[in-house]
């Protein structure tokens, strides 16, 4: 029975959706079905969970719904963002709030010059969605409480990158107000779903932000080292989907109008940007890249290792831009970090899935490595 539910957890074809999940599409995301199953297979309640590639919170928000403590961590500020508005519950005079901001944010937008506008801050951002969420973002500054001004940045986000990202055109502000409110409405429904998820499992509402803890750095940095051993925490599991060796993913821009790239996610959540693409994926597409990968990727569970629970299990899901090559470097520079293969509750590591609709894929998806997943399995060697 387990097998089976295990086949499709892992094999789950299902978009990344409910609860909070859809908040905003981080690059490379991983099923929920799968999250859930891991911890429920390999921890218990009470238990702390840990990824050091959080990305759009997955393992975050599954974690903490499921009544464990969630520890995350990323270079990225825009995972760091994400990941705290989609854990953070609202209160009713938040939501009722919150609401008013969208619809403010229509009457605000009918007298718009946006065709007045001359120079546009945002490298490649349209004028007319510029406008649009110059005046939203400047609305949402005059909220009450910082998590009412987060929440309203990121459903800006959403609507940003369903209106830019890898679009031809950009839809018109009424349009953009449109959805707008749209997407508030579903993000709140979401986070509801998400609070009354915890409730079940003996988290209260009051008590889900203190469930996880989101460190903005790398997890090879000191920094986490120091303060989860101050804490005396002890994850009982690692689970995460680093970036992907030699693999193009744009984590940090949005692609507009042709794949000309804007660095307008940052500007919209207000988070510091400025690094280049490599940054995010620990080394680019090149031979350097590719080595810069493993050293940062053996030193990332160097530190882990001396972080974690002696008996942990830590489960990866990785994709490859040539498999054969990068896979046996991926396990040696485990096996140097002070990791050992292994398997957990009869679940084999070496696994691979396909998936599907992820955008940097081409179309002959089966002959294409990046467009296969492999479940690795490791414990730490003591």
């Amino acid at each position: 029975m387990r097998l089976r539910t295990f086949e499709n957890a892992f094999h789950s074809t299902d978009k990344v959706q409910g609860y909070t999940h859809d908040f905003y599409k981080y690059p490379a995301r991983f099923s929920p079905n799968f999250a859930r199953f891991m911890l429920d297979s390999l921890t218990e309640p009470g238990d702390y969970v840990l990824d050091p590639f959080m990305g759009g919170g997955t393992t975050i928000i599954e974690a903490a719904v499921s009544g464990r403590h969630a520890i995350g961590t990323d270079v990225n500020e825009l995972a760091r963002f994400v990941t705290r508005v989609k854990t953070t519950p609202l209160s009713e005079d938040d939501i009722s709030e919150i609401r008013s901001w969208a619809q403010d944010v229509r009457f605000a937008t009918k007298e718009n010059k946006a065709t007045q506008l001359v120079q546009i801050p945002i490298r490649n951002m349209p004028v007319a969605a510029y406008s649009f969420f110059d005046t939203a973002i400047k609305l949402a500054g005059h909220l009450r409480f910082p998590r009412r001004r987060l929440f309203a940045r990121c459903a800006l986000l959403r609507i940003g990158q369903w209106a830019l990202d890898v679009r031809s055109s950009t839809p018109q502000i009424a349009q953009l107000c449109d959805e707008l409110e749209k997407k508030v409405e579903a993000m709140l429904k979401g986070l509801s779903d998400m609070v009354s998820a915890a409730r079940t499992n003996g988290v209260y509402k009051n008590k889900v932000t203190a469930s996880r803890q989101l460190f903005g750095c790398s997890a090879s940095a000191s920094l986490l080292r120091r303060a989860l051993s101050r804490r005396n925490v002890r994850p009982k599991l690692v689970l995460t989907s680093p970036p992907y060796p030699g693999v193009h993913v744009l984590y940090h821009r949005w692609q507009v109008l042709g794949r000309r790239e804007t660095p307008a996610p940052y500007w919209i959540a207000d988070v510091r940007d400025g690094r280049g693409a490599s940054y995010y994926t620990m080394g680019g597409r090149s031979t350097l890249g590719v080595n810069n990968y493993f050293t940062e990727l053996s030193a990332t569970f160097n530190n882990l290792k001396h972080i974690i629970s002696p008996d942990a299990r830590v489960v990866q899901l990785v994709s490859f831009s040539d498999a054969n090559r990068h896979l046996p470097r991926y396990l040696e520079a485990m096996s140097m970090a002070g990791f050992e293969e292994t398997s957990a509750e009869n679940i084999d590591s070496r696994q691979v899935r396909l998936v599907p609709n992820r955008k940097w894929y081409n179309q002959r998806r089966l002959e294409n490595d990046a467009g296969r997943e492999v479940l690795l399995i490791h414990r730490p060697i003591n």
